[in-house]
C-alpha cells in the first residue's frame, strides 16, 4: 500500500507536498467559535475546561484555519480522554517571540509503550475494534505536520494515571 500525503481537512483535501501555509496575524478568544463548540462538546461529557490567564489576549502569527485545527484536535483530545467530572486546561504564553500553547488533560495518561508513536498517523494506543474512544489517529499527526510547517514544535509530557500535556 503506497501511504499518500494527502488528507481531508476542513472540508478541503489537503496534499501536504504542496500546501502552503497562509500567514496572518490572529488571536485566539474563548469566546470564538472553536472553544464554544468545544465547550459544548465538554459539558456533554460533563467536564469542565479552563483557560488560564492570557489566553484570550495573545497575537499568534500563522494560518488561521491551521491554527484552530491545531487547537480544536488538542481540546477534543484532552476531552476525549479526560474523566467526566475533571477539568481541562488550555495556557497561552508568550516566550520570547514564540507562543506556547499548552493544553493538560487529567486522564489515563499515555502508556510507556505507545509514546514513540503518538504523532504517526493512524495511531491509536488501544487499536482494537472495542475500544473506548473512537477516532482515526489522524488528529495528532495532522497538527504535528501542521506546526512543522509553522516553525514550531509540538511536543508532549504524559504520566500513567497523571494525564498528559500538549
Amino acid at each position: 500500500m503506497q501511504e499518500t500525503e494527502k488528507i481531508w481537512m476542513n472540508g478541503e483535501l489537503v496534499d501536504w507536498a504542496d500546501a502552503k501555509v497562509h500567514v496572518g496575524v490572529h488571536g485566539l478568544h474563548y469566546g470564538s467559535g472553536v472553544f464554544e463548540g468545544v465547550r459544548c462538546y465538554a459539558t456533554g461529557l460533563r467536564i469542565r475546561t479552563s483557560v488560564g490567564p492570557g489566553a484570550a489576549d495573545l497575537l499568534v502569527r500563522g494560518d488561521g484555519d491551521r491554527l484552530i485545527h491545531i487547537l480544536t484536535n488538542l481540546l477534543s483530545n484532552a476531552l476525549k480522554f479526560s474523566p467526566r467530572g475533571g477539568v481541562v486546561e488550555v495556557s497561552l504564553a508568550r516566550q520570547g517571540h514564540v507562543a506556547r500553547l499548552t493544553v493538560r488533560d487529567h486522564g489515563a495518561g499515555i502508556p510507556e509503550e505507545f509514546r514513540s508513536r503518538v504523532f504517526s498517523k493512524f495511531a491509536q494506543a488501544d487499536s482494537t475494534d472495542s475500544r473506548k474512544y473512537g477516532g482515526t489517529g489522524l488528529g495528532l499527526a495532522i497538527s504535528k505536520e501542521i506546526v512543522d510547517r509553522h516553525g514550531g514544535r509540538l511536543s508532549f509530557d504524559s504520566g500513567v494515571g497523571e494525564g498528559s500535556s500538549f
